[in-house]
């Protein structure tokens, strides 16, 4: 029977676990923190946060501990909504002119966060001004003229006070620390349906998304696999800070697939999707666990997502697995606004 310190760990170690190992180097000992990525008799393997994969003998282990799956700090609450809309802002994005603080954006109707101005902070002139800016922008770039703005905050206020009203859903930004998101990897509940073996069912996550993926997202969109255009495609890639997370099933069907983007230490997460055949059996969770592991790994300590406020289910489901509410946001349009000669891209 194995006895060295890390078999005395309860509960079992596995591999994702977090640890902190003392073991015996040289003539002295040394510390190394890290994710466990193999276990077996004889040796145990993790990789540590600066990309380094350390194999150590069991028996030269002095002091083993768990520790927290991510690195925690303060409480994400606290940030202000305009930094969180900027964060989220940098991983979704195409064409980007600064107007002040705010952002004019287009995408080619790819999403009305990509093809919207962030109106967050001060436009450095007048409001009226601004809001011109806004439909000039849109109308050059053949898209929909619309504001992305933080809920009952003076930016909103005013847009409205100038006649631009409702011009999509009401969104909820919903934010968690990463510590304890890992920790329901661990806690799942593992009585839910399955639909065959472990081992037919199967989470990978990528730096660049497959065919089968992005065939996926179009679909989630309501679009054919080959209706994805090049502005739509640099959206979902982006700026090399992205990852994607498959989850096929049985007879490697695909059957949920999540995107995430590392800005600082803070994943935005977005495009979480499953097959409608394959609802309420935990793939949504496996893919957003997939996506924070691999977050952490590289830094990150917060996770955010956005969240339409009447999608009730989602909304619960990221509740139940430590996401609040931060802030609300909204679009708005301005009354009778076109995109420009020859109809505006249709923003989906």
């Amino acid at each position: 029977m194995i006895t060295d310190p890390v078999s005395r760990i309860a509960p079992p170690v596995v591999p994702g676990d977090r640890l902190t190992l003392r073991h015996r180097f040289g003539t002295g000992a040394t510390d190394v923190i890290g994710w466990v990525e193999q276990l077996d008799a004889t040796t145990i393997t993790v990789g540590t946060a600066d990309g380094r994969t350390v194999a150590i003998d069991r028996s030269a282990v002095l002091l083993a501990r768990r520790v927290p799956a991510a690195a925690g700090g303060p409480d994400p609450a606290r940030v202000p909504a305009d930094r969180l809309q900027r964060i989220a802002a940098e991983g979704w994005a195409d064409r980007v002119v600064p107007l002040g603080d705010w952002l004019l954006r287009a995408a080619g109707g790819f999403t009305r966060r990509a093809n919207s101005a962030l109106a967050v902070g001060d436009p450095g002139t007048a409001l009226p001004e601004a809001a011109a800016r806004v439909i000039d922008f849109a109308a050059d770039h053949r898209v929909p003229p619309l504001a992305q703005v933080i809920t009952g905050d003076p930016v909103d206020q005013g847009l409205r006070a100038l006649g631009w009203t409702d011009g999509g859903p009401a969104t909820a930004l919903m934010i968690t620390r990463l510590a304890p998101l890992l920790e329901h990897s661990r806690a799942r509940d593992h009585s839910a349906p399955r639909e065959g073996p472990d081992d037919a069912i199967s989470t990978t996550v990528d730096d660049r998304p497959s065919a089968d993926w992005l065939a996926a997202l179009a679909h989630q969109r309501g679009l054919g696999p080959t209706e994805l255009g090049p502005a739509a495609l640099r959206v979902i890639t982006g700026d090399g800070r992205a990852t994607f997370a498959t989850r096929t099933g049985p007879g490697g069907r695909l059957v949920a697939i999540g995107r995430g983007h590392l800005t600082g230490d803070w994943l935005a997460v977005a495009g979480v999707w499953t097959d409608p055949e394959h609802r309420r059996r935990g793939h949504a969770t496996a893919v957003l666990l997939a996506l924070a592991r691999v977050a952490a790994r590289r830094g990150a300590r917060y996770a955010l997502l956005q969240v339409e406020r009447d999608n009730d289910a989602a909304r619960a489901g990221y509740t139940r697995l430590g996401f609040r509410d931060h802030h609300d946001y909204g679009y708005l349009a301005p009354a009778g606004g076109t995109g420009g000669a020859g109809g505006p891209a249709q923003v989906r």
